[in-house]
């Protein structure tokens, strides 16, 4: 009764027939034909056949019919009415995974990582458009679930679609909906767009700097105007979205080559916020390493105790161009490869591994200085002085292992 909007009393309404509460075109011809094959139809209930005891809804519902045969001439039919928000809500929580991180689970604690929480949780807190920049692998689409969640939109939904991956053909269909017979090979019940389906929530627009032109024009005017209609449609469709958007491009620099909106980008570039590279986050390398260290130890049932010095100079001399995405594919690696109880430079790549001797003196955290001392003193001793073989069962060039004999001052002779 709350969902129709009926306005009789509760004594009067129990047992009584419904179908007057639905619109005339929903007849039992149209109800028994649609669910003949064990279907379950779905009807959108835009108005009611009796206005005169309906109240007038400001939402649309959902009808889900389905038949259940109790003989061989007898059917009875089971109806669930749902609010179109509440139903769009529920199948995007099907269709896509749960928005699973905050800020909480961002690693790091140099002083780069920590200005940008602050300042994407300010952003969070109010609810402007957020436009995250930075180089891929540093963590745009953790940042925008983190910003969902510490917002006020965190019980909504969360959907992501990525600009650049969606033929041009698709795009517009993937983010406005079609209806029914929009285009040929068209769903034959009409489609909702990714805005319907973030309605009351976060739609988050990744890679934006690769949407095509044309399609700009159109989510300019979603933007302006709080609407949305489908492909193929007439009706505006009133909705209630937070945009956050992500590029690794520089849109001003699109906006000169006119491959991007200048409206456009004033629209999303409300609230900026700049990730920054790995490279420049210091410390944060170390602490990064060693959290991939422990994932990739549980899935792989492996039992890696640490990382080597030479290593941790190796990954703080390095650019990494695929930012934190690389050192887990990286570390990934390091522990399906590793035989030791601790990575050495043998177990990372080689174009990584020719920086350890690039890379600073040794680091104030990370692997203790007298371990290193141990496990060159044990190599040498097992390999009889041979500085070849142990720099080799180190994991660490023979250059490398030379200035480690001298910086501790061991003398290779009592091990020959």
């Amino acid at each position: 009764m709350k969902l129709l909007g009926i306005k009789k009393d509760l004594k009067d309404v129990p047992g009584t027939n419904v179908c007057p509460y639905f619109d005339s075109k929903l007849s039992m011809d149209k109800i028994a034909a649609n669910t003949k094959n064990g279907e379950t139809y779905c009807y959108e209930l835009v108005s009611s056949g009796c206005p005169d005891f309906v109240y007038k809804r400001n939402y649309l519902l959902y009808c889900y019919i389905r038949r259940i045969n109790i003989g061989e001439k007898e059917q009875e039919y089971i109806i669930t009415l749902s609010k179109q928000t509440e139903a769009h809500l529920n199948a995007t929580k099907m269709i896509y995974a749960e928005p699973t991180f905050s800020f909480d689970d961002i690693i790091g604690s140099s002083d780069a990582i920590r200005q940008v929480k602050t300042i994407a949780e300010l952003g969070a807190a109010h609810n402007p458009s957020i436009l995250i920049t930075g180089e891929s692998g540093t963590g745009k689409e953790l940042f925008a679930q983190s910003i969902h969640n510490a917002s006020s939109r965190r019980n909504g939904p969360f959907v992501a679609i990525n600009c650049g991956a969606i033929p041009r053909t698709l795009i517009e269909s993937e983010l406005f909906g079609y209806e029914k017979g929009a285009f040929t090979g068209a769903d034959k019940k009409g489609h909702p767009g990714k805005f319907e389906l973030a309605n009351g929530g976060t739609l988050f627009l990744d890679e934006i700097g690769d949407m095509p032109y044309d399609v700009q024009v159109t989510l300019l005017r979603v933007l302006q105007t709080q609407t949305v209609t489908r492909i193929g449609g007439t009706k505006p469709i009133q909705i209630d979205v937070r945009i956050v958007s992500a590029t690794n491009k520089d849109l001003r620099k699109c906006i000169e080559n006119h491959t991007f909106r200048e409206d456009l980008y004033y629209r999303l570039n409300v609230f900026t916020i700049p990730l920054p590279p790995l490279r420049e986050r210091g410390r944060d390398i170390e602490e990064i390493a060693r959290y991939f260290l422990t994932v990739y130890n549980k899935i792989y049932n492996k039992h890696v105790a640490d990382i080597s010095e030479d290593v941790l100079r190796a990954f703080h001399a390095y650019r990494w161009p695929g930012n934190i995405r690389e050192l887990e594919n990286v570390m990934e690696r390091a522990v399906i490869l590793c035989k030791r109880d601790y990575v050495t430079l043998i177990d990372i790549p080689d174009a990584i591994g020719r920086r350890a001797d690039e890379a600073a003196p040794p680091l104030a955290v990370g692997w203790p200085l007298r371990h290193e001392r141990e496990r060159i003193e044990s190599a040498l001793k097992e390999h009889k002085g041979n500085m070849s073989h142990a720099a080799k069962g180190l994991g660490m060039s023979r250059p490398t292992l030379y200035k480690r004999v001298k910086e501790y001052g061991i003398d290779k002779r009592n091990f020959e």
